[in-house]
Protein backbone atom coordinates (compact mmCIF):
# COMPACT_ATOMS: atom_id res chain seq x y z
CA UNK A 1 0.00 0.00 0.00
CA UNK A 2 3.02 2.28 0.25
CA UNK A 3 2.80 3.56 -3.38
CA UNK A 4 -0.80 4.62 -2.65
CA UNK A 5 0.15 6.36 0.60
CA UNK A 6 3.09 8.25 -0.91
CA UNK A 7 1.03 9.36 -3.91
CA UNK A 8 -2.08 10.45 -1.96
CA UNK A 9 -0.60 11.74 1.33
CA UNK A 10 1.77 14.67 1.78
CA UNK A 11 5.00 14.15 3.73
CA UNK A 12 3.45 16.17 6.59
CA UNK A 13 0.33 13.95 6.69
CA UNK A 14 2.48 10.82 6.59
CA UNK A 15 4.57 12.28 9.41
CA UNK A 16 1.40 12.78 11.48
CA UNK A 17 0.30 9.19 10.82
CA UNK A 18 3.69 7.85 11.80
CA UNK A 19 3.74 9.87 15.04
CA UNK A 20 0.31 8.48 16.07
CA UNK A 21 1.28 4.89 15.22
CA UNK A 22 4.67 5.21 16.91
CA UNK A 23 3.10 6.59 20.09
CA UNK A 24 0.56 3.74 20.18
CA UNK A 25 3.44 1.27 19.83
CA UNK A 26 5.06 2.86 22.90
CA UNK A 27 1.88 3.13 25.00
CA UNK A 28 0.55 -0.40 24.43
CA UNK A 29 3.36 -2.45 26.05
CA UNK A 30 3.66 -0.01 28.97
CA UNK A 31 -0.07 0.13 29.79
CA UNK A 32 -0.51 -3.65 29.36
CA UNK A 33 2.73 -4.45 31.25
CA UNK A 34 3.88 -6.36 28.14
CA UNK A 35 1.35 -9.05 29.06
CA UNK A 36 1.52 -10.45 25.50
CA UNK A 37 4.90 -11.97 26.42
CA UNK A 38 3.32 -13.80 29.35
CA UNK A 39 0.33 -14.89 27.26
CA UNK A 40 2.35 -16.95 24.79
CA UNK A 41 4.82 -18.21 27.44
CA UNK A 42 2.14 -19.46 29.87
CA UNK A 43 -0.47 -20.60 27.32
CA UNK A 44 1.95 -22.96 25.61
CA UNK A 45 2.65 -24.83 28.88
CA UNK A 46 0.55 -27.88 29.63
CA UNK A 47 -1.76 -28.12 32.67
CA UNK A 48 -2.46 -24.37 32.82
CA UNK A 49 -5.81 -22.64 33.09
CA UNK A 50 -5.74 -21.18 29.59
CA UNK A 51 -9.09 -19.45 29.87
CA UNK A 52 -7.92 -17.60 32.98
CA UNK A 53 -4.74 -16.52 31.17
CA UNK A 54 -6.86 -14.69 28.59
CA UNK A 55 -9.20 -13.18 31.20
CA UNK A 56 -6.25 -11.95 33.28
CA UNK A 57 -4.67 -10.38 30.22
CA UNK A 58 -7.84 -8.56 29.16
CA UNK A 59 -8.32 -7.31 32.73
CA UNK A 60 -4.80 -5.85 32.83
CA UNK A 61 -5.27 -4.27 29.39
CA UNK A 62 -8.61 -2.69 30.45
CA UNK A 63 -7.05 -1.10 33.55
CA UNK A 64 -4.24 0.28 31.40
CA UNK A 65 -6.74 1.77 28.96
CA UNK A 66 -8.44 3.69 31.78
CA UNK A 67 -5.10 5.41 32.46
CA UNK A 68 -4.79 6.24 28.75
CA UNK A 69 -8.30 7.69 28.73
CA UNK A 70 -7.45 9.96 31.67
CA UNK A 71 -4.22 11.05 29.95
CA UNK A 72 -6.18 11.79 26.76
CA UNK A 73 -8.63 14.04 28.63
CA UNK A 74 -5.68 15.96 30.10
CA UNK A 75 -4.13 16.22 26.61
CA UNK A 76 -7.43 17.63 25.24
CA UNK A 77 -7.59 20.22 28.04
CA UNK A 78 -4.06 21.47 27.27
CA UNK A 79 -4.87 21.87 23.58
CA UNK A 80 -4.24 18.63 21.63
CA UNK A 81 -6.69 18.34 18.72
CA UNK A 82 -9.77 16.29 19.70
CA UNK A 83 -9.91 14.48 16.33
CA UNK A 84 -6.36 13.19 16.78
CA UNK A 85 -7.10 12.02 20.34
CA UNK A 86 -10.26 10.15 19.25
CA UNK A 87 -8.35 8.39 16.44
CA UNK A 88 -5.51 7.59 18.84
CA UNK A 89 -7.81 6.07 21.50
CA UNK A 90 -9.91 3.95 19.15
CA UNK A 91 -6.87 2.68 17.27
CA UNK A 92 -5.07 1.90 20.55
CA UNK A 93 -8.03 -0.08 21.91
CA UNK A 94 -8.57 -2.14 18.76
CA UNK A 95 -4.84 -2.73 18.21
CA UNK A 96 -4.37 -3.88 21.83
CA UNK A 97 -7.26 -6.38 21.80
CA UNK A 98 -6.15 -7.72 18.41
CA UNK A 99 -2.56 -8.19 19.68
CA UNK A 100 -3.68 -9.96 22.87
CA UNK A 101 -5.83 -12.41 20.94
CA UNK A 102 -3.11 -13.01 18.32
CA UNK A 103 -0.56 -13.96 21.00
CA UNK A 104 -3.16 -16.10 22.77
CA UNK A 105 -3.89 -18.06 19.59
CA UNK A 106 -0.14 -18.42 18.99
CA UNK A 107 0.16 -19.97 22.44
CA UNK A 108 -2.67 -22.35 21.52
CA UNK A 109 -0.72 -23.11 18.31
CA UNK A 110 -3.63 -22.10 16.08
CA UNK A 111 -1.32 -20.65 13.47
CA UNK A 112 -3.64 -21.36 10.54
CA UNK A 113 -6.43 -19.14 11.84
CA UNK A 114 -3.90 -16.33 12.44
CA UNK A 115 -2.73 -16.72 8.84
CA UNK A 116 -6.26 -16.66 7.39
CA UNK A 117 -7.22 -13.68 9.54
CA UNK A 118 -4.12 -11.82 8.33
CA UNK A 119 -5.06 -12.43 4.69
CA UNK A 120 -8.62 -11.18 5.29
CA UNK A 121 -7.21 -8.15 7.13
CA UNK A 122 -4.95 -7.23 4.20
CA UNK A 123 -7.78 -7.57 1.65
CA UNK A 124 -10.09 -5.43 3.81
CA UNK A 125 -7.35 -2.85 4.31
CA UNK A 126 -6.69 -2.57 0.58
CA UNK A 127 -10.40 -2.16 -0.29
CA UNK A 128 -10.99 0.44 2.44
CA UNK A 129 -7.83 2.35 1.53
CA UNK A 130 -8.98 2.57 -2.09
CA UNK A 131 -12.42 3.80 -0.99
CA UNK A 132 -11.41 6.20 1.79
CA UNK A 133 -8.11 7.53 0.45
CA UNK A 134 -8.49 7.39 -3.32
CA UNK A 135 -12.21 8.10 -3.71
CA UNK A 136 -13.29 10.02 -0.57
CA UNK A 137 -9.87 11.72 0.00
CA UNK A 138 -10.08 11.37 3.79
CA UNK A 139 -6.27 11.35 4.25
CA UNK A 140 -5.27 10.72 7.92
CA UNK A 141 -8.82 9.87 9.07
CA UNK A 142 -9.33 7.49 6.13
CA UNK A 143 -6.00 5.76 6.86
CA UNK A 144 -6.97 4.99 10.46
CA UNK A 145 -10.60 4.07 9.74
CA UNK A 146 -9.20 1.45 7.32
CA UNK A 147 -6.86 0.06 9.97
CA UNK A 148 -9.48 0.07 12.73
CA UNK A 149 -12.18 -1.68 10.67
CA UNK A 150 -9.64 -4.27 9.41
CA UNK A 151 -8.52 -5.06 12.96
CA UNK A 152 -12.13 -5.29 14.22
CA UNK A 153 -12.83 -7.93 11.54
CA UNK A 154 -9.76 -9.87 12.74
CA UNK A 155 -10.99 -9.66 16.35
CA UNK A 156 -14.41 -11.03 15.29
CA UNK A 157 -12.72 -13.95 13.47
CA UNK A 158 -10.58 -14.74 16.53
CA UNK A 159 -13.54 -14.62 18.95
CA UNK A 160 -15.59 -16.88 16.68
CA UNK A 161 -12.73 -19.39 16.54
CA UNK A 162 -12.27 -19.35 20.32
CA UNK A 163 -16.00 -19.90 20.89
CA UNK A 164 -16.17 -22.67 18.31
CA UNK A 165 -13.11 -24.48 19.71
CA UNK A 166 -13.52 -24.18 23.45
CA UNK A 167 -10.41 -23.55 25.54
CA UNK A 168 -9.53 -25.74 28.53
CA UNK A 169 -9.99 -23.93 31.85
CA UNK A 170 -12.56 -22.26 34.06
CA UNK A 171 -13.75 -18.77 34.94
CA UNK A 172 -12.65 -19.00 38.58
CA UNK A 173 -10.23 -16.21 39.49
CA UNK A 174 -6.62 -17.28 39.98
CA UNK A 175 -4.66 -14.46 41.61
CA UNK A 176 -1.52 -16.60 41.84
CA UNK A 177 -1.47 -17.14 38.07
CA UNK A 178 -2.08 -13.43 37.48
CA UNK A 179 0.83 -12.49 39.76
CA UNK A 180 3.11 -14.98 38.02
CA UNK A 181 2.15 -13.57 34.62
CA UNK A 182 2.79 -9.97 35.74
CA UNK A 183 6.07 -10.96 37.43
CA UNK A 184 7.26 -12.51 34.18
CA UNK A 185 5.98 -9.85 31.79
CA UNK A 186 6.79 -6.66 33.71
CA UNK A 187 10.51 -7.05 33.05
CA UNK A 188 9.71 -6.84 29.34
CA UNK A 189 8.35 -3.30 29.81
CA UNK A 190 11.88 -1.88 30.04
CA UNK A 191 12.84 -4.03 27.07
CA UNK A 192 9.83 -2.81 25.09
CA UNK A 193 10.53 0.86 25.88
CA UNK A 194 14.17 0.36 24.94
CA UNK A 195 13.21 -1.44 21.71
CA UNK A 196 10.81 1.39 20.92
CA UNK A 197 13.64 3.89 21.51
CA UNK A 198 15.82 1.97 19.06
CA UNK A 199 13.00 1.96 16.49
CA UNK A 200 11.36 5.32 17.00
CA UNK A 201 13.21 7.85 19.17
CA UNK A 202 15.12 9.04 16.10
CA UNK A 203 11.84 10.28 14.56
CA UNK A 204 11.05 12.43 17.61
CA UNK A 205 14.60 13.82 17.77
CA UNK A 206 14.44 14.52 14.02
CA UNK A 207 11.20 16.41 14.66
CA UNK A 208 12.94 18.34 17.44
CA UNK A 209 15.70 19.58 15.09
CA UNK A 210 13.81 19.66 11.78
CA UNK A 211 10.11 19.36 10.80
CA UNK A 212 7.30 16.89 9.99
CA UNK A 213 8.29 16.81 6.30
CA UNK A 214 11.71 15.24 6.85
CA UNK A 215 10.28 13.04 9.62
CA UNK A 216 7.63 11.80 7.19
CA UNK A 217 10.23 11.04 4.51
CA UNK A 218 12.43 9.23 7.03
CA UNK A 219 9.40 7.24 8.25
CA UNK A 220 8.72 6.13 4.66
CA UNK A 221 12.34 4.96 4.38
CA UNK A 222 11.58 2.51 7.21
CA UNK A 223 9.01 0.76 5.02
CA UNK A 224 11.56 -1.05 2.82
CA UNK A 225 13.33 -2.65 5.80
CA UNK A 226 9.91 -3.98 6.87
CA UNK A 227 10.33 -6.49 4.02
CA UNK A 228 12.90 -8.15 6.28
CA UNK A 229 10.49 -7.92 9.21
CA UNK A 230 7.92 -9.75 7.05
CA UNK A 231 10.46 -12.54 6.39
CA UNK A 232 11.28 -12.51 10.10
CA UNK A 233 7.60 -12.80 11.04
CA UNK A 234 7.10 -15.87 8.83
CA UNK A 235 10.12 -17.57 10.38
CA UNK A 236 9.33 -16.56 13.97
CA UNK A 237 5.72 -17.83 13.82
CA UNK A 238 7.04 -21.37 14.26
CA UNK A 239 10.35 -20.46 15.87
CA UNK A 240 8.98 -18.73 19.00
CA UNK A 241 6.99 -21.82 19.97
CA UNK A 242 9.80 -24.24 19.03
CA UNK A 243 12.29 -22.28 21.17
CA UNK A 244 10.19 -22.85 24.29
CA UNK A 245 9.53 -26.53 23.52
CA UNK A 246 13.10 -27.46 22.55
CA UNK A 247 14.99 -25.49 25.21
CA UNK A 248 15.46 -28.21 27.83
CA UNK A 249 16.09 -31.08 25.42
CA UNK A 250 19.49 -32.78 25.14
CA UNK A 251 20.27 -31.57 21.63
CA UNK A 252 19.06 -28.01 22.28
CA UNK A 253 22.47 -26.39 21.53
CA UNK A 254 22.63 -28.08 18.13
CA UNK A 255 19.00 -27.18 17.41
CA UNK A 256 19.41 -23.49 18.28
CA UNK A 257 22.74 -23.28 16.42
CA UNK A 258 21.24 -24.71 13.23
CA UNK A 259 18.20 -22.43 13.45
CA UNK A 260 20.44 -19.39 13.97
CA UNK A 261 22.57 -20.31 10.93
CA UNK A 262 19.51 -20.69 8.68
CA UNK A 263 17.99 -17.47 9.98
CA UNK A 264 21.27 -15.59 9.54
CA UNK A 265 21.65 -16.74 5.91
CA UNK A 266 18.05 -15.84 5.01
CA UNK A 267 18.39 -12.33 6.48
CA UNK A 268 21.82 -11.69 4.90
CA UNK A 269 20.69 -12.59 1.39
CA UNK A 270 17.41 -10.70 1.74
CA UNK A 271 19.35 -7.55 2.71
CA UNK A 272 21.82 -7.97 -0.17
CA UNK A 273 19.07 -8.41 -2.78
CA UNK A 274 17.15 -5.38 -1.52
CA UNK A 275 20.33 -3.26 -1.65
CA UNK A 276 21.06 -4.33 -5.23
CA UNK A 277 17.55 -3.41 -6.39
CA UNK A 278 17.03 -0.55 -3.92
CA UNK A 279 16.45 2.25 -6.45
CA UNK A 280 14.13 0.09 -8.55
CA UNK A 281 12.08 -0.79 -5.45
CA UNK A 282 12.09 2.87 -4.38
CA UNK A 283 10.75 4.04 -7.74
CA UNK A 284 7.89 1.59 -7.38
CA UNK A 285 7.09 2.36 -3.75
CA UNK A 286 7.97 6.05 -3.32
CA UNK A 287 6.07 8.76 -5.18
CA UNK A 288 6.74 12.49 -5.51
CA UNK A 289 8.90 14.04 -2.77
CA UNK A 290 9.21 10.69 -0.98
CA UNK A 291 11.70 9.22 -3.50
CA UNK A 292 14.64 10.81 -1.67
CA UNK A 293 13.89 8.40 1.20
CA UNK A 294 15.95 5.68 -0.57
CA UNK A 295 19.15 7.34 0.71
CA UNK A 296 18.26 6.46 4.29
CA UNK A 297 17.37 2.84 3.60
CA UNK A 298 20.84 1.13 3.47
CA UNK A 299 21.80 1.73 7.11
CA UNK A 300 18.24 1.02 8.23
CA UNK A 301 18.46 -2.34 6.43
CA UNK A 302 21.71 -3.10 8.25
CA UNK A 303 20.02 -2.07 11.52
CA UNK A 304 17.08 -4.41 10.89
CA UNK A 305 19.51 -7.24 10.09
CA UNK A 306 21.08 -6.98 13.55
CA UNK A 307 17.68 -6.33 15.11
CA UNK A 308 16.37 -9.56 13.60
CA UNK A 309 19.35 -11.55 14.88
CA UNK A 310 19.05 -9.95 18.32
CA UNK A 311 15.34 -10.84 18.31
CA UNK A 312 16.20 -14.44 17.50
CA UNK A 313 18.58 -14.58 20.47
CA UNK A 314 15.89 -12.95 22.60
CA UNK A 315 13.66 -15.98 22.04
CA UNK A 316 16.24 -18.10 23.86
CA UNK A 317 16.10 -15.73 26.85
CA UNK A 318 12.30 -15.96 26.77
CA UNK A 319 12.47 -19.77 26.70
CA UNK A 320 14.60 -19.59 29.86
CA UNK A 321 12.18 -17.04 31.42
CA UNK A 322 15.11 -14.62 31.86
CA UNK A 323 13.43 -11.35 30.95
CA UNK A 324 15.92 -9.27 33.01
CA UNK A 325 19.00 -10.01 30.87
CA UNK A 326 16.78 -9.72 27.81
CA UNK A 327 15.78 -6.19 28.86
CA UNK A 328 19.26 -5.17 30.00
CA UNK A 329 20.80 -5.63 26.55
CA UNK A 330 18.00 -3.63 24.88
CA UNK A 331 18.25 -0.84 27.48
CA UNK A 332 21.98 -0.38 26.83
CA UNK A 333 21.28 -0.25 23.09
CA UNK A 334 18.52 2.32 23.67
CA UNK A 335 20.76 4.62 25.73
CA UNK A 336 23.40 4.40 23.02
CA UNK A 337 20.76 5.23 20.40
CA UNK A 338 19.61 8.40 22.19
CA UNK A 339 23.15 9.66 22.72
CA UNK A 340 24.12 9.02 19.09
CA UNK A 341 20.89 10.60 17.82
CA UNK A 342 21.65 13.86 19.62
CA UNK A 343 25.26 13.74 18.39
CA UNK A 344 24.59 12.84 14.74
CA UNK A 345 21.17 14.24 13.78
CA UNK A 346 22.07 17.98 14.07
CA UNK A 347 24.85 17.61 11.48
CA UNK A 348 23.72 14.57 9.42
CA UNK A 349 19.91 14.89 9.66
CA UNK A 350 18.12 11.63 8.71
CA UNK A 351 21.42 9.94 7.76
CA UNK A 352 22.56 10.47 11.36
CA UNK A 353 19.36 8.88 12.66
CA UNK A 354 19.85 5.80 10.44
CA UNK A 355 23.50 5.37 11.48
CA UNK A 356 22.60 5.78 15.19
CA UNK A 357 19.88 3.12 14.88
CA UNK A 358 22.28 0.75 13.13
CA UNK A 359 25.01 1.07 15.77
CA UNK A 360 22.54 0.59 18.64
CA UNK A 361 21.22 -2.67 17.12
CA UNK A 362 24.77 -3.96 16.64
CA UNK A 363 25.39 -3.35 20.35
CA UNK A 364 22.20 -5.21 21.36
CA UNK A 365 23.20 -8.19 19.18
CA UNK A 366 26.73 -8.31 20.66
CA UNK A 367 25.47 -8.06 24.25
CA UNK A 368 22.91 -10.82 23.77
CA UNK A 369 25.57 -13.12 22.33
CA UNK A 370 27.77 -12.43 25.36
CA UNK A 371 25.01 -12.70 28.00
CA UNK A 372 23.70 -15.91 26.42
CA UNK A 373 26.89 -17.79 27.33
CA UNK A 374 25.27 -18.13 30.75
CA UNK A 375 22.87 -20.68 29.20
CA UNK A 376 24.52 -21.99 26.06
CA UNK A 377 27.23 -21.23 23.51
CA UNK A 378 25.95 -21.39 19.94
CA UNK A 379 28.07 -23.36 17.49
CA UNK A 380 28.40 -20.65 14.85
CA UNK A 381 31.27 -19.30 12.74
CA UNK A 382 31.34 -15.78 14.13
CA UNK A 383 34.37 -14.70 12.08
CA UNK A 384 32.63 -15.60 8.84
CA UNK A 385 29.42 -13.92 9.93
CA UNK A 386 31.19 -10.68 10.93
CA UNK A 387 33.07 -10.70 7.60
CA UNK A 388 29.75 -10.93 5.72
CA UNK A 389 28.33 -8.03 7.77
CA UNK A 390 31.36 -5.88 6.92
CA UNK A 391 30.87 -6.75 3.24
CA UNK A 392 27.24 -5.65 3.48
CA UNK A 393 28.48 -2.39 5.03
CA UNK A 394 30.60 -1.91 1.89
CA UNK A 395 27.45 -2.31 -0.23
CA UNK A 396 25.59 0.23 1.94
CA UNK A 397 28.29 2.87 1.56
CA UNK A 398 28.59 2.18 -2.19
CA UNK A 399 24.84 2.53 -2.75
CA UNK A 400 24.74 5.87 -0.91
CA UNK A 401 27.97 7.43 -2.21
CA UNK A 402 28.56 6.08 -5.72
CA UNK A 403 26.73 6.22 -9.05
CA UNK A 404 24.04 3.61 -9.56
CA UNK A 405 25.90 1.40 -12.08
CA UNK A 406 29.15 1.31 -10.08
CA UNK A 407 27.25 0.64 -6.85
CA UNK A 408 25.33 -2.23 -8.45
CA UNK A 409 28.54 -3.81 -9.78
CA UNK A 410 30.13 -3.62 -6.31
CA UNK A 411 26.95 -4.99 -4.69
CA UNK A 412 26.72 -7.91 -7.12
CA UNK A 413 30.42 -8.72 -6.64
CA UNK A 414 30.07 -8.67 -2.86
CA UNK A 415 26.95 -10.86 -3.04
CA UNK A 416 28.92 -13.40 -5.12
CA UNK A 417 31.66 -13.44 -2.46
CA UNK A 418 29.09 -14.00 0.29
CA UNK A 419 27.49 -16.85 -1.70
CA UNK A 420 30.91 -18.51 -1.97
CA UNK A 421 31.51 -18.00 1.75
CA UNK A 422 28.23 -19.72 2.66
CA UNK A 423 28.19 -22.30 -0.14
CA UNK A 424 28.20 -25.26 2.29
CA UNK A 425 25.37 -23.82 4.40
CA UNK A 426 23.38 -22.98 1.26
CA UNK A 427 23.83 -26.52 -0.05
CA UNK A 428 22.65 -27.98 3.29
CA UNK A 429 19.67 -25.62 3.35
CA UNK A 430 18.77 -26.56 -0.23
CA UNK A 431 18.90 -30.29 0.63
CA UNK A 432 16.73 -29.71 3.70
CA UNK A 433 14.11 -27.75 1.71
CA UNK A 434 14.01 -30.41 -1.04
CA UNK A 435 13.69 -33.16 1.58
CA UNK A 436 10.76 -31.39 3.28
CA UNK A 437 9.13 -30.68 -0.07
CA UNK A 438 9.29 -34.35 -1.09
CA UNK A 439 7.55 -35.51 2.09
Amino acid sequence: MLPLYTSILTSKEYGTIDMITTTVNLAMPILTLCITEAIIRFTIEENTNRKQILLNSLNIAFKGYILLLIASIVAWIIGIELKILIIFNIYYLVYTVSSLLTYYLKGLERIKIIGWASVIRVITLILLNCLLLLYLKLSVVGYYVSLIVSDIIVIIIYIYNLKKNKVVGNDEKNTTLKKEMIKYSKNFVLNSISWWINNASDKYILLLFYDLDITGIYSVAYKIPTIIEFVQAIYSQAWQISAIKEYNKKNSVEFFSNMYKIYNIIIIFTVCLILIFLKVISRILFAKEFFIAWKYVPFLLLAILFGALAGFLGSIYAANKDSKMYAKSTAIGAMTNIILNFLLIPSMAAHGAAVATCISYVIVWILRLIFMKKYMVLKINLKKDVTSYLLILVICISVICLKTLIAEIIATTVLTIIILMYRKELADLSKSVRKDFMK
